[in-house]
């Protein structure tokens, strides 16, 4: 849980490429390249779970209310990570 066993920046810097929002609420790091995913620092891992369960159910009523509705994408690009730094 990344609000009592925070990352090091250091492991960030050398695990994630990317800042991210999840469902555009949660705040994460991602890797493009392996797709790792993690909460950023002082965020409960248990957010990912609550907005992707509302968000399904979101969807399955957007559905069917609108057949033609096509979801977006669920991770939000805020920026790359500083691989530079201490």
């Amino acid at each position: 849980m990344a609000v009592f066993k925070r990352l090091s920046p250091a492991f960030i810097r050398r695990r994630f490429t990317h800042k991210a929002f999840f469902m555009g609420v949660v705040p994460v790091y991602i890797n493009l390249d392996t797709t790792d995913l993690a909460v950023r620092n002082w965020v409960p891992d248990w957010t990912l779970d609550a907005v992707e369960w509302i968000t399904c159910k979101v969807r399955g009523l957007l559905l069917k209310v609108n057949r033609n509705y096509e979801p977006g994408g669920d991770i939000l690009l805020t920026g790359p990570i500083d691989k530079g730094g201490k």
